[in-house]
């Protein structure tokens, strides 16, 4: 009621709801939360956990309220997503609903209760036909957001990760330089080997600058014998008119003067050892749950599994992931003693001591255990000197017959020219190329071995094999 001068005016006044749309990451792929209605109106189809707002409380609080009375759910963090209010979108009358967005890591347990008859998780992809009031209008704009922000999401973290890596390019092309690789193969193709001893360079390191040299552009490789490309024919050999050598060797010089820049302008040692072993322990898991924890979930399924051993698990990210996605699972975290001291923060961070442990322990243990039925093996096999067999072995003693053995590594091809990611960290540490990491897991006596998912971008791969039933 509004009054103006001697007049005074009565309309109708909106009603507020809000509602709940709440997504969550399955086995099967991402799922969100609807419940099926128990009262009129729209009774027996399937909605959007929501309802009146109270007078005395905030919108969000409403909107939490009622996804615990309908489905059992609290402690959500819910953001507020959008405004529905087109007239006749509830046969009550005016009604204006706030929609708010919130994620839950797994599948969690729900239960109809209050006006909801039923609660149940929906895959995205696969929604009741017909929603009541004009929840397939909100449930399509939502789950487009949803798309929306995991495509931000993966562009902004792509282009960081590319920006990271940068600087190890820059060293391939710089290095390559120095030696006079491009110089070497102005007039013919070479083997690597061929190539060290005219370079007069460790004949290993050679072949592995080679692959990342290759995985550029800058070479190509063929038969085993390495060509220059006609990019590093023109710009990179000495006497060609537009030669880049020196502009090169200019800039490899110059990268020292950034190095004194970084020292300058911290305050403290860059270089402190337990500094350091913090830094690398937390950087996988920045990379596992940025770049890398989707893909595990995505191509390992641990549907049925009931205990894992992360052997080398670091901070505990993918067993974390994996028992937050399985509720059935415990998982054991196998790592040495500073390592795991970090774990154990993690695992806090994350809350989920229950069921996640930890075991402190080396590679040159007797054993890694036994009684599992999901040994992970992640990045800890890089190459010919990773002493991988070792680790297969135990790996496969820890196992118990039927067992799942699930592998991540940095894979190059089998020409060993890519990807760039593998062929750079292939430089640096080590990697095994598709084909023969496979043979090193089938020759510790595992079956069924095989890839299930690459990918190029962060240059990794995952594998999976079975030991065998008695």
């Amino acid at each position: 009621m509004a009054t103006k001068g001697q007049y005074t005016y009565e309309w109708p006044r909106p009603m507020v709801t809000v509602d709940a749309i709440v997504f969550c990451n399955a086995a099967s792929g991402t799922k969100v939360l609807l419940i099926k209605r128990g009262k009129e109106p729209h009774k027996g189809q399937w909605a959007f956990p929501g309802g009146f707002l109270e007078l005395d409380e905030e919108l969000v609080d409403g909107a939490k309220r009622e996804l615990f009375e309908e489905t059992g759910l609290k402690g959500v963090e819910l953001e507020q997503f959008h405004s529905f209010g087109d007239i006749g979108r509830d046969p009550r009358g005016r009604l204006i609903t706030v929609s708010f967005m919130g994620f839950v890591d797994s599948e969690l347990p729900v239960k109809g209760s209050d006006d909801a008859e039923q609660a149940k998780w929906f895959d995205i992809n696969d929604l009741p036909e017909k929603l009541a009031f004009d929840h397939d209008l909100v449930a399509e704009k939502a789950i487009n957001t949803l798309k929306a922000m995991k495509t931000k999401k993966d562009d902004e973290l792509s282009k960081i990760d590319r920006l990271n890596w940068a600087w190890r390019t820059s060293r391939v092309l710089q290095i390559a330089n120095r030696i006079g690789v491009f110089d070497v193969l102005s007039n013919k193709p070479l083997f690597a080997e061929q190539i060290s001893s005219k370079c007069k360079t460790d004949a290993e390191l050679t072949e592995r600058l080679l692959m990342a040299c290759a995985a550029l552009g800058l070479l190509t490789k063929d038969r085993g014998q390495y060509h220059n490309s006609d990019m590093a024919n023109t710009y990179l050999v000495k006497g060609k008119k537009s030669y880049q050598g020196n502009m090169i060797a200019h800039s490899s010089w110059v990268r020292t003067r950034w190095d004194d820049i970084e020292n300058t302008i911290c305050n403290e040692p860059a270089n402190a050892k337990t500094k350091q072993h913090y830094n690398f322990i937390m950087a996988m898991d920045n990379i596992a749950n940025t770049l890398r924890i989707d893909f595990f979930l995505n191509s390992i399924d641990l549907s049925g599994r009931e205990s894992l051993l992360d052997v080398g698990g670091g901070p505990g990210s993918y067993s974390i992931a994996a028992c937050k996605k399985y509720p059935q699972l415990k998982a054991v975290v196998f790592d040495l003693k500073e390592t795991i001291a970090i774990a154990k923060k993690v695992i806090d961070r994350e809350g989920m001591a229950k069921q996640v442990d930890t075991i402190e322990g080396s590679w040159e243990a007797k054993t890694y255990g036994s009684g599992f039925d999901v040994v992970l093996l992640s990045n800890i096999m890089h190459g010919k000197n990773s002493h991988a067999p070792m680790k297969l072995k135990k790996a496969y003693d820890a196992l118990d017959p039927g067992g799942l053995l699930a592998v991540q590594e940095f894979l190059l091809d089998d020409n060993k020219d890519g990807p760039l990611i593998a062929a750079l960290f292939n430089m640096m540490v080590g990697a095994f190329s598709q084909s023969e990491l496979i043979e090193v897991i089938s020759q510790a006596g595992f079956t069924n071995t095989k890839i299930v998912s690459l990918k190029e971008d962060v240059g990794s791969g995952w594998i999976t094999a079975i030991k065998p039933q008695i």
